[in-house]
């Protein structure tokens, strides 16, 4: 992205925790997303956890040894009787 595109998210990050902070809300909060900027942590908090699941995921669930396909191959292939591995059959 560039320079630009980077100010400009910045600014709207900043100005929606401003407005969070200056809109009117109930003195006495009864719930814990009635509080000032509870949706700014909240987003915040579950992009992060998105990461580092998805992190962990990829690292002990999805990624392979180096020698993963050359290991589970399976039996040599039985050759006919007389024939060496680079000749032509």
């Amino acid at each position: 992205m560039s320079r630009v595109w980077w100010i400009l998210l910045f600014l709207v990050l900043v100005g929606s925790v401003v407005l969070e902070l200056v809109r009117p809300y109930y003195l006495d909060p009864q719930h814990l997303w009635e509080y000032p900027t509870f949706y700014a942590f909240y987003g915040f908090v579950g992009c992060a956890v998105i990461v580092f699941v998805s992190k962990w995921i990829g690292k002990y669930w999805l990624q392979r040894p180096v020698d993963y396909y050359t290991r589970h191959q399976g039996p040599e292939p039985v050759r006919p009787a007389g024939t060496e591995e680079g000749e032509n059959v």
